[in-house]
């Protein structure tokens, strides 16, 4: 299982940490959880962001 950090995802998506906290914010939103990996590191998981990504593309 591969972990992308905050930054990653940021840089991924092209989006700002103000819209990726929204998303989580969001109870509506699909957007995968993060996992905690220490007292003050989230990370998420590479899978569930491929499979998002997969589900929200724009055709």
């Amino acid at each position: 299982m591969r972990i992308r950090s905050y930054s990653d995802v940021l840089e991924i998506l092209g989006i700002s940490r103000v819209t990726l906290w929204r998303w989580l914010r969001d109870d509506d939103s699909n957007f995968p959880r993060p996992v905690c990996l220490g007292k003050r590191k989230l990370g998420f998981v590479q899978s569930e962001l491929d499979a998002w990504i997969a589900g929200n593309r724009r055709s």
